[in-house]
C-alpha cells in the first residue's frame, strides 16, 4: 500500500510538473504574442498619422484649389458680362447702320 501511494505521489508531481511546463510554455506564447501584438499597434499608429498628415495636405490643396476656380469663375462672368455688352453696343450700332441705309 505504500508502494501504491508512493507511486501515486509520483505520478501527481509528474503531472504537476507537465502542467507547469505546459503552463509556463504558455505563459511564454501568450508574452510573445502580447509584444507582438504591440508593436503592430504601434506600426499602425505611424501608418495612421503618416495618412492623417497626408489627407490634411490634400485638404488643404484642395481648398486652394477650389478658391483658384471660384476667382476664375469669376473673372470669366466679368469678362462675360463685358462681352455682352460689347454686342449689345454693335448690335445698336449695326440697327444704326441698317435704318441709316433704309433712308438712303
Amino acid at each position: 500500500p505504500r508502494r501504491e501511494g508512493d507511486a501515486k505521489v509520483r505520478e501527481a508531481e509528474t503531472v504537476r510538473a507537465e502542467f507547469e511546463r505546459r503552463a509556463t510554455k504558455l505563459s511564454e506564447q501568450l508574452q510573445d504574442a502580447k509584444a507582438g501584438a504591440e508593436e503592430s499597434a504601434e506600426a499602425a499608429r505611424g501608418e495612421i498619422a503618416e495618412l492623417k498628415g497626408q489627407i490634411e495636405r490634400l485638404c488643404a490643396e484642395a481648398d486652394a484649389l477650389c478658391a483658384e476656380v471660384a476667382t476664375l469663375t469669376g473673372q470669366m462672368e466679368e469678362k462675360t458680362k463685358e462681352t455682352e455688352e460689347v454686342r449689345d453696343s454693335l448690335m445698336a450700332d449695326l440697327d444704326e447702320v441698317k435704318a441709316s441705309n433704309e433712308k438712303l
